[in-house]
């Protein structure tokens, strides 16, 4: 029941907003009728909305190549304590075939890891007592 009232109620103050509504459009239309100037001042006041931006991304950055803890650790304890790194040779090596005659654009990049003795001995008793 009180709900029927309060529906009957906004059902009535919604055709009263309609009707000024359409009043205040009615007295629009008839002030544009006798003012056309007036049209024209305010829309130059009512200015065009600004064009968006792109949204630019910026590019990722290079990640740095951290090495474990671990393993700064074990290379810093050991008597060695070198920096072990992959070096690239400078000039491309020629792949061995019988045929010399081979354009030098199917040459390989040869890459060298260089690696003290001592290190690989280490690693080979470390890898045995693991295995233990």
């Amino acid at each position: 029941m009180v709900l029927m009232k309060t529906m009957e109620e906004k059902d009535l103050e919604i055709e009263r907003l309609k009707m000024k509504q359409k009043e205040l459009e009615a007295k629009v239309l008839a002030q544009e009728a006798v003012d056309p100037k007036d049209k024209e001042n305010s829309s130059s006041t009512m200015l065009r909305p600004l064009a968006r931006r792109t949204v630019t991304v910026a590019k990722p950055l290079k990640k740095a190549v951290v090495m474990s803890l671990q393993l700064i650790q074990e290379q810093a304890a050991s008597p060695n304590a070198e920096i072990h790194i992959l070096k690239k040779k400078g000039q491309k090596r020629k792949l061995e075939s019988l045929d010399a005659s081979e354009p030098e654009e199917k040459a390989e990049d040869c890459w060298e890891l260089q690696i003290s003795p001592e290190l690989l001995a280490h690693g080979r008793q470390k890898i045995l007592r693991s295995a233990e």
